[in-house]
């Protein structure tokens, strides 16, 4: 009796030290995380799109070059306005992933605030969030559709890699909402928000393994990948293009079309899916004639001047559309 409560004593120490060191450890990564690194906790879960950022957010974290950037959110946890000017006489609804959020800059560099000042008639919202595929995009989408009226513009700005995240069913470790083309309708099926969506946001060391190991369900996810092209096309198609009934115009922008090799004609998907929309705009002709250093961040997020190409891009864009006399010649 006496040996068997001394190997259960031992056992409880090593528990004991091990429930320590495990507190310790993450203790020390968030200390690391918010302190040094300057990498704080931008999300919370979210039981529709996955993840959404956090609100009332006032936070510095440091970019990839090691530069400092201020993200600011409001109540609603947007980076920016979050509500139309009634006094705009035209307003833009900007769809993205962290090209849009302006990950790795200040807001007043990213690419939105340039097209305010170059336009301060147009009313600009910027629903932009860090990981979000053109299927989160298009479900984002949904709550705004109503605040839209008849002249109005929606932009869809396309990362190459968005043909990987329609394709997934997980992200970074965390669950999203995905879209499957089945006898050829286009089904949607939710986030499942679990234990390890829960824990991962209140815990630095899982995130980073979870973000590492990418924990997915996906059996059938090179299929998935394959079809990536068309089912991207179908959900513009299916849940933005349909806006353009409303005498809303729908704006695909694009770029990084090869910087990933896939297992379809990019341009193809986009001469398909340009077809759906009012209009379309490459911006890699444009940004492939600077120096690189000029216009991308070390991790591949634009730096400011990518920001400042873009605006630029995209508002003659507009004023070609909409007031030519103001337009640049390229």
């Amino acid at each position: 009796m006496a040996n068997y409560r001394h190997h259960i004593g031992n056992a409880l120490l090593v528990l004991i030290a091990l429930v320590v060191g495990i507190v310790l450890a993450e203790g020390a990564a968030q200390v690391y995380a918010y302190k040094v690194a300057k990498l704080g906790k931008l999300f919370r879960p979210d039981h529709e799109l996955g993840w959404s950022l956090l609100p009332n957010l006032d936070l510095v974290r440091n970019n990839h070059d090691r530069e400092p950037w201020l993200t600011r959110t409001d109540e609603n946890g947007l980076r920016g306005p979050s509500r139309f000017s009634e006094d705009a006489s035209r307003r833009m609804l900007i769809l993205g992933d962290s090209f849009v959020f302006g990950e790795g800059v200040n807001i007043e560099e990213r690419f939105d605030t340039l097209i305010t000042e170059r336009f301060p008639d147009l009313s600009i919202v910027n629903l932009g969030v860090m990981g979000y595929g053109t299927d989160q995009q298009a479900i984002r989408l949904r709550a705004w559709k109503d605040q839209l009226r008849s002249g109005d513009l929606v932009l869809v700005l396309t990362y190459s890699n968005d043909f990987f995240d329609v394709a997934s069913t997980r992200h970074s470790g965390r669950s999203k909402p995905w879209f499957a083309l089945e006898e050829g309708e286009l089904v949607e099926y939710g986030p499942s928000i679990g234990i390890l969506e829960q824990v991962r946001d209140r815990s630095y060391l899982l995130a980073k393994l979870a973000g590492l190991i990418n924990v997915n369900d996906q059996k059938d996810y090179e299929t998935r990948l394959a079809r990536a092209g068309e089912l991207y096309e179908r959900i513009v198609a299916d849940e933005i293009a349909g806006l353009t009934d409303e005498g809303i115009e729908v704006l695909l922008v694009h770029h990084g079309d090869h910087v990933f090799d896939m297992p379809f004609d990019v341009d193809e998907v986009f001469v398909k899916t340009c077809a759906h929309v009012t209009s379309c705009l490459a911006l890699d002709p444009y940004t492939a004639t600077l120096p690189r250093d000029e216009i991308f961040l070390s991790d591949g997020h634009w730096a400011a001047g990518g920001h400042k190409v873009a605006a630029e891009r995209i508002g003659d864009h507009l004023a070609a559309r909409f007031n030519p006399r103001t337009a640049k010649a390229d």
